[in-house]
């Protein structure tokens, strides 16, 4: 039991740790000072901004409920701190709602809401999170986009050049790449079985490895911030790696109430995600090459002097004769190279931002978004186009912000 004890110490700590390396690392995210991608709220109609001295204040209160948090001071008292600063933040601007944030606080509110006698409870809880978040994940990737794009594109890290042609069947290499979501599903499954955890975490740590060196600055150099993340879900599972008393995965769970929530939010509701009915940043597909893009396109003269990472994420069409130049600035791009993250991806924001870069643009016959959206199975592309004219016309946007 003692040792059942140091693990909930322990882990309570890394969590608390690195959530704060990652805020720090992605400082413009949540303290807006020389930001250039646009902020927007959670909600159209709660649209507001609490300035860069509110916003700054509200981290600092976030990053001292951490260290709170970390040294068992009044540890309740700075949860709560942590999750009122965090919610108004991410009211104002939903881009902050990152998966590494609300599964690294969903893990804090499972270890600090704890009674005596529930030590059991709670550990069993965080691996079926671990666990449910790997088996989505594995899910998830299992499409053409994963196999074909995504994969192939991590493996350039290490110098092999294997992407395929998406329009055509599948090469051998993608049966192949196939193994790589299932082995992510079976980590997951195998985390809830006594005889088959310790296999999984050392599975799974080989793969954290793997994605640290494939996307950190040994390799790609892309989307740092969850570096930390990889890394402290790899020290969470090599506590549980020790522990030699068995977990009952059922029994156990019917003792800690939070668990039920768990099973439901990152159990079940990610289900709907392939209905559209929950969003991709809250069901695990964490590059599975089925993510939704935005691109802003307009008259290349018709804006205002670029920004620095604005421009390092736009381009000129190419291949077609216009009379104008038309450049097309892709959001994803322009979110992790501004803010080390990329946006908050869901169809009801996209026009929303969309207005916002329209109100900049002075010939706005010549501009708009294009909405590039995939399937969940062949992820292949399709476009949707929607003009500034249309999304400047308030009665018509305000219809859309309603649906």
């Amino acid at each position: 039991m003692n040792l059942q004890r140091q693990i909930i110490k322990r882990s309570t700590q890394l969590i608390s740790f690195f959530l704060g390396i990652e805020i720090l690392l992605g400082y413009k995210l949540w303290f807006p000072i020389y930001r250039e991608f646009p902020l927007l709220s959670a909600f159209s109609w709660l649209d507001f901004s609490i300035g860069i001295l509110g916003d700054g204040l509200l981290t600092l209160l976030v990053l001292i409920a951490l260290v709170a948090i970390f040294l068992d001071w009044h540890k309740k008292l700075a949860l709560a701190t942590l999750l009122g600063c965090l919610t108004i933040l991410i009211l104002e601007d939903i881009t902050r709602l990152q998966p590494w944030v609300y599964t690294q606080v969903a893990l804090l509110i499972l270890l600090c809401f704890n009674k005596k006698g529930q030590v059991k409870s709670v550990l069993t809880s965080v691996l079926w999170l671990i666990a449910l978040v790997y088996i989505w994940s594995g899910i998830q990737k299992l499409n053409l986009g994963f196999l074909q794009e995504t994969f192939p594109w991590l493996l350039t890290a290490f110098g092999f050049n294997l992407k395929t042609d998406t329009s055509a069947a599948m090469h051998t290499f993608n049966y192949v790449f196939a193994v790589v979501p299932l082995l992510e599903c079976l980590i997951g499954v195998g985390l809830l079985s006594t005889k088959t955890r310790k296999t999984s975490i050392i599975l799974a740590l080989l793969m954290h490895v793997y994605i640290i060196l494939s996307l950190g600055p040994t390799g790609l150099n892309w989307n740092l911030i969850i570096l930390p993340w990889n890394l402290c879900f790899a020290l969470l599972l090599l506590q549980f790696y020790a522990l030699k008393e068995p977990l009952l995965i059922t029994k156990d769970m019917s003792w800690f109430a939070f668990n039920y929530a768990v099973i439901l939010f990152f159990g079940l509701l990610p289900a709907l995600n392939f209905i559209g009915y929950w969003d991709s940043n809250l069901s695990s597909t964490m590059y599975s090459g089925t993510h939704s893009n935005v691109i802003f396109y307009f008259e290349t003269d018709s804006t205002p002097q670029q920004t620095t990472f604005r421009a390092a994420a736009t381009l000129p069409v190419e291949g077609k004769k216009q009379a104008s130049l038309i450049s097309e600035t892709w959001l994803t791009s322009w979110s992790v190279y501004d803010l080390k993250v990329p946006f908050y991806s869901a169809d009801r924001y996209y026009k929303r931002y969309g207005k916002q870069l329209c109100e900049t643009t002075k010939n706005t016959s010549k501009a708009g978004i294009k909405i590039i959206t995939r399937s969940k199975f062949t992820a292949k592309p399709v476009v949707t186009k929607c003009s500034c004219l249309t999304l400047l016309e308030s009665n018509y946007f305000k219809l859309l912000s309603t649906k």
